[in-house]
């Protein structure tokens, strides 16, 4: 039919459109934009030729293999409910590459209209999540990763930094003034809002990506003075990490000197101290549980919140413990009148699970890393990483590698992963408290743990596959775009919500197929 052959183009963009719009802001539009793109290539017709094509085309069977593989693993599993949700949750893997791939490509003016829709649909995710940080939604944000309310922070941080590359792409082809301006403060807002977000995974991707590419850069240029700048520039990186590391987890768990002069007898009430010298907790150099009078702090802390000093603060956490490592890192005694001193600024800083006066002030990635060295020493220490989200990941990943031991060569099937950790978080008598006991946080085990040594080798291969044999090829948004998901995939488990693997399945197929000569691959 004539008319439906002009239509199909324009619902095929619509269906783009409407997948990248809901990506950062609504997780039922993506759905919703899949149904759409299945109903464009399928009314497009031509199926034969496009399932052959499919299969003709290696990248794409490479591809489609990872979701080949997740059906294969019914053969190993006992849960096949859970099995049968994983493959829907996964359905974007395969659906995905196989409508891009086959579908005419995108003209230029309309490619790069998707990706500036995606642009759009993000900082309107970024400026609602600003306006839930500063009070203006009614969401109650206990959390910094509480402000993202559309999709994962860390899913958030992937599509910014994705948009960034897409603005330096669009960067190098805008020639107008007004036009370049205007995506170049779009750049500085989306860095400024990952550092707002906290979100580690994306912070480390931005300077990973800054990183490599002020070394490309001027150690492409013939110029000396830029290569020795280059030279210099990564040394001075490299010894930037070499004092985080040293700061994260080396000094921050040497032992904390306490001497007698240190230990305070009576308070101003009369009433005893308590001192606890085995616990190595600190803040800001100073012992914690030293110098507390309990009877004291819990009256004199009621007078001064409507929070009970024996209930949990904003952060649901135990608010004597906020309050107590607050007034140390004051290094002030535990007791009423160190209560009595706090300001009302500060008292609404405890009550809200700020546990270090440094906490209320200063640059956001400098709290954060003043938490991390806090959390390992306390992990250090406990040996409990329970509540602190990079800490458990230690456990998280100890006990999936003794999942694998069990399942080597067939891994545990593709429906038995989460009974397999439930299991294994009893046997290894993990100190994790139930509510933390989680899967991995890495994509690479999940899938050496759910499919054996064999799946997990072959994942490796099918995400770096397309780049290598296409590598004269590809541009620098599909490289930016697996590199991105490649590093996403150490600390989290990207593809295994439909939001990340929609997202996984777009980044690594729109910007793999969308140039005509990826697509004809003898």
């Amino acid at each position: 039919m004539p008319f439906l052959r002009k239509v199909i183009p324009h619902l095929y963009l619509f269906g783009l459109a409407a997948l990248v719009a809901g990506m950062p802001l609504w997780i039922l539009l993506i759905s919703l934009s899949q149904f759409i793109l299945a109903g464009a290539w399928l009314f497009d017709g031509n199926i034969k030729e496009k399932l052959k094509s499919a299969y003709s085309n290696p990248v794409f069977m490479v591809i489609a293999g990872i979701y080949i593989m997740h059906i294969a693993g019914l053969f190993f599993t006992t849960d096949f409910k859970y099995a049968i949700d994983d493959l829907r949750v996964k359905m974007p893997l395969i659906i995905l590459p196989l409508v891009i791939c086959t579908m005419p490509p995108l003209p230029v003016n309309k490619f790069n209209l998707i990706l500036k829709i995606l642009l759009l649909s993000t900082l309107v995710s970024t400026l609602y999540s600003t306006a839930v940080w500063l009070g203006y939604a009614s969401v109650e944000v206990r959390d910094i990763r509480d402000i993202s309310v559309f999709i994962s922070h860390i899913r958030l941080s992937l599509i910014i930094c994705m948009c960034l590359v897409i603005i330096v792409y669009l960067l190098r082809r805008e020639k107008k003034t007004f036009a370049r301006t205007g995506l170049l403060l779009l750049a500085a807002w989306f860095i400024v809002f990952l550092f707002i977000l906290q979100s580690l995974t994306g912070i480390c991707i931005l300077l990973l990506f800054s990183i490599a590419a002020i070394l490309v850069s001027a150690w492409k240029s013939k110029q000396l003075f830029l290569r020795v700048f280059a030279v210099l520039f990564f040394a001075s990186c490299f010894v930037a990490g070499i004092n985080l590391f040293d700061y994260l987890f080396i000094s921050s768990v040497k032992k904390t000197t306490i001497n007698e002069t240190m230990l305070l007898k009576k308070t101003a009430l009369g009433n005893s101290y308590v001192h606890d010298l085995k616990n190595y907790e600190e803040e800001n150099n100073h012992p914690v549980w030293i110098n507390i009078c309990e009877q004291e702090l819990d009256s004199a802390w009621n007078l001064r919140s409507s929070l009970k000093y024996k209930g949990n603060d904003l952060a649901n956490q135990p608010l004597y413990s906020t309050l107590i490592r607050f007034l140390a890192s004051k290094n002030i005694p535990r007791d009423a009148a160190g209560v009595n001193s706090l300001s009302n600024e500060e008292v609404k800083a405890i009550e809200n699970g700020i546990a270090n006066i440094d906490f209320m002030h200063g640059s956001s990635i400098s709290i954060r890393m003043k938490q991390l060295a806090w959390e390992y020493r306390s992990y250090y220490y406990s040996g409990n990483p329970s509540g602190h989200s990079i800490m458990q990941r230690f456990e998280f990943w100890k006990t999936g590698y003794y999942i694998f031991r069990k399942h080597p060569i067939t891994g545990t099937g593709t429906g038995d992963i989460k009974n397999e950790f439930a299991l294994a978080y009893n046997e290894t008598n993990s100190p994790l408290t139930n509510e933390f006991r989680l899967r991995a946080h890495n994509e690479y085990l999940t899938m050496f743990i759910t499919f054996g040594v064999i799946g997990g080798c072959y994942f490796i291969f099918a995400m770096l596959y397309p780049w290598f044999r296409l590598r004269k090829k590809t541009d620098l948004l599909y490289t930016s775009a697996l590199v991105i998901l490649l590093l996403s995939m150490v600390m989290e488990d990207t593809p295994e919500s439909q939001a990340g693997a929609t997202i996984m399945a777009f980044f690594n197929s729109f910007f793999l197929f969308h140039h005509y000569g990826m697509r004809k691959i003898n």
